[in-house]
């Protein structure tokens, strides 16, 4: 098959190399490219591949499923505007809202907490079933900027005790 590949290991560092695939001119295994809906949001896969998402805030968000005619396959969408699926289960999505994977396969979320996204809505959505919003894609770190709404560890500081040892300290402990 095509989508076999060669490699070594030098001190820790992979140096793989994958054919293409005939079928898909791509590094991916051609099972990668099926089982999938226009708009599913996808994530990296074990095997190197992408998968739908199958749970809140999962972290390595890769893109957004693209029906690809002329091949028959899907491909992921990794930039750009291109429409996603959502729903509102952390709430109603507003323009510039940051978006992650929910509980729902293949279906985006309102992210309210510091997490890994997909990217960010261009259109409000606000209905009680999955539907699509366009979004632009830039998968990436996004963290809250309202300290009450921001993780736990990025409220501690680093200080020194009365004893002179560095400790860690919550700034609403103060």
């Amino acid at each position: 098959t095509g989508d076999q590949g060669t490699g070594t290991r030098d001190q820790g560092v992979s140096t793989e190399t994958r054919s293409l695939s005939p079928e898909t001119r791509s590094p991916f295994p051609v099972s990668c490219f099926t089982d999938f809906e226009q708009g599913d949001l996808l994530a990296v896969a074990p095997d190197g591949g992408f998968t739908k998402t199958s749970q809140p805030y999962q972290k390595h968000l890769l893109g957004v499923a693209k029906y690809l005619k002329e091949t028959n396959i899907y491909r992921p969408a990794v930039f750009g505007t291109f429409k996603l699926k959502v729903s509102t289960e952390n709430g109603p999505i507003k323009i510039g809202d940051p978006l992650t994977s929910s509980s729902l396969p293949g279906v985006a979320m309102k992210a309210t907490k510091a997490t890994q996204i997909i990217g960010y809505a261009l259109e409000d959505f606000d209905a009680s079933s999955v539907g699509q919003i366009k979004i632009f894609i830039n998968p990436s770190y996004w963290a809250p900027e309202k300290e009450e709404e921001r993780d736990g560890l990025q409220r501690l500081t680093l200080q020194e005790g009365e004893d002179g040892q560095l400790v860690l300290v919550d700034s609403q402990d103060k």
